[in-house]
């Protein structure tokens, strides 16, 4: 509890500091029993807003003072909504969201494109996805992603526990889309650890697949 004189000039008043997660309510209850139990008045503020003081053995209606917070912060609200700062992040926000979606609706369009056995490529979408999808303001039908790689053979709790193993790409790679997909499931946008497993495929495997792809190549080019 962190309590101070802010200077001499504040005479017998005192500031006391709101704890973390601490309620209103207990807030003022606790400086209405500071300032009594020492005698003195008590400068309360909670999330900035400067409240009406605590003055000892004096009758104080918590209430009253509850109802002054909440009507200081719709003021602050009204205000901060009517400036150019607010507008100007409010345009931006719009501008996001727009991006957003198109973004989304793209991925979403393009995923029946790609190869359910190329796994860098599916990673790589469920990484674009995330970074779109994980947006409240966008909206998008779940079970069109769902439902492809469900028709592609991708299963629930694939490779997890004693299954995972961390040596083959394929296996890594399918535990990974599974993990997404259950978000996507349940919540509504895979999980933005995500970008970091992903990663960690693509150091491990990603030369190996470079490889493959080279040799197939040349035997493509051998060929023709």
């Amino acid at each position: 509890m962190a309590i101070w004189k802010p200077s001499e000039s504040w005479e017998n008043t005192f500031y006391l500091e709101a704890m973390l997660w601490e309620d209103i309510k207990k807030y003022i209850e606790r400086a209405i029993q500071y300032s009594n139990t020492n005698n003195t008045t008590v400068q309360i503020e909670f999330n900035w807003i400067r409240l009406p003081k605590i003055k000892q053995e004096t009758e104080i209606d918590i209430n009253y003072i509850i109802d002054i917070y909440f009507d200081l912060i719709k003021e602050k609200n009204r205000l901060y909504k009517e400036s150019d700062k607010w507008i100007e992040e409010a345009q931006l926000r719009k501008k996001e969201i727009i991006e957003k979606q198109d973004k989304l609706n793209l991925l979403i369009d393009n995923l029946k494109n790609i190869n359910p056995k190329d796994y860098e490529e599916l990673l790589h979408w469920l990484c674009e996805f995330q970074e779109v999808a994980d947006d409240i303001k966008v909206k998008y039908n779940k079970k069109i992603v769902l439902s492809y790689f469900k028709e592609n053979w991708f299963k629930e709790n694939e490779n997890t526990w004693k299954d995972f193993n961390w040596e083959n790409s394929e296996n890594f790679a399918r535990y990974l889309i599974w993990q997404s997909l259950d978000w996507i499931n349940r919540v509504w946008a895979p999980h933005q650890i995500i970008h970091k497993f992903v990663n960690d495929w693509k150091q491990k495997f990603w030369k190996k697949t470079e490889e493959n792809k080279k040799k197939i190549q040349e035997i493509k080019e051998s060929l023709a």
